[in-house]
């Protein structure tokens, strides 16, 4: 695999000449209440334009960084494997354009998804099969015979309008990515605060202050602010 375990549990923004490469799946709850209007035109379009914002970003910043798409509800998939956003932008924002919602938060599957799509096994995944596994880890992550492996962080960056309310429960999904050296992101969305599930500040990695990197985003501006945040490389500490 490309990716070493970097047994990190906090990881700084911005981190300028000390900073990695980087691997984003991004995991879009896709569940029927991301149609309401509450951040217009819809909280699936609104996250899907913060997406694309912080996708296109990231292609003229660090074109070599990659980007791949999980969709959730009642079960997940990989929509994009993670591809290099400087050669495959246009590919990425068709996919994240052509998303659809579906019944039913599963938050289990989401986090699975998008841990297959960075190439770690966890246990009792119910989202992605082995062989596709597999492929995805060929496709992306084989080095060429000779050439080195470029250290790279592998991020998630899940976003959820909603209630855990089918499958097994994510904290354990979580915590193993994480020890794999994952680092999650979480934003709530739509409503209220007290409207989210109450684990994702805890299914979310850690600051080097202790705080979580986790935030509720009830504004389409302040969605597109806080992607293209995340967009930028992290340092591991």
């Amino acid at each position: 695999m490309g990716f070493e375990r970097h047994k990190f549990m906090s990881f700084a923004e911005h981190g300028g000449e000390n900073s990695a490469p980087q691997t984003i799946m991004v995991a879009m709850d896709v569940s029927g209440s991301m149609n309401e209007v509450d951040i217009p035109p819809s909280r699936l379009k609104a996250a899907v334009g913060a997406a694309s914002s912080m996708t296109s970003q990231m292609a003229e910043e660090h074109p070599d960084d990659e980007v791949g798409i999980v969709a959730f509800s009642s079960k997940a998939q990989i929509v994009h494997p993670p591809v290099p956003v400087g050669a495959n932008l246009n590919s990425l924002l068709r996919a994240m354009d052509s998303l659809k919602t579906g019944n039913a938060t599963n938050i289990t599957a989401g986090l699975e998804a998008a841990g297959a799509g960075l190439g770690m096994a966890l246990a009792g995944q119910s989202a992605v099969g082995g062989s596709l596994l597999a492929w995805i880890s060929r496709f992306i992550y084989e080095p060429v015979q000779g050439a080195p492996t470029p250290r790279r962080l592998a991020r998630i960056i899940l976003i959820s309008d909603g209630h855990h309310n089918t499958g097994r429960q994510p904290l354990s999904a979580a915590v193993i990515i994480k020890k794999a050296g994952g680092c999650i992101d979480v934003i709530g969305i739509g409503g209220a605060p007290d409207d989210v599930d109450p684990r994702l500040p805890q299914i979310a990695s850690t600051n080097p202050d202790g705080s979580p990197r986790y935030c509720f985003i009830g504004d389409a501006q302040q969605l597109v602010k806080k992607f293209k945040s995340l967009g930028n490389r992290i340092r591991p500490v």
